[in-house]
């Protein structure tokens, strides 16, 4: 995976701070939709996020994405009629994330 086209599709920033992807903190490469969920990992459904934002979704996900909440987050995308691993998949995922516990020690 080239990680120049990962950062230039998202225009340089990472999405949980939206801060420039140029700087001295690492980053990593980072899956939408989850395995647990289908997800694959094709380049729509990748991202670079700083280490620490990374770190802050891998939680998130294991909080609402557990093996007791996976119920739930398949209901969420069957009620919503979209695939989880697809182009609109990945768009909900994105906008569900956008939550007030993403905070960054910045």
């Amino acid at each position: 995976m080239s990680r120049r086209k990962l950062a230039k599709q998202s225009n340089y920033k990472c999405r949980v701070c939206n801060q420039s992807l140029v700087g001295e903190e690492q980053f990593k490469i980072n899956q939408i939709v989850p395995k647990r969920l289908d997800g694959d990992e094709c380049y729509d459904n990748l991202e670079l996020l700083y280490q620490s934002c990374q770190l802050q979704h891998q939680i998130l996900l294991e909080k609402y994405c557990g093996d007791k909440n996976l119920p739930k987050v398949r209901t969420f995308f069957n009620s919503n009629h979209v695939e989880p691993n697809s182009k609109d998949g990945y768009r909900l995922m994105k906008e569900a994330e956008k939550l007030p516990t993403y905070s960054t020690n910045r």
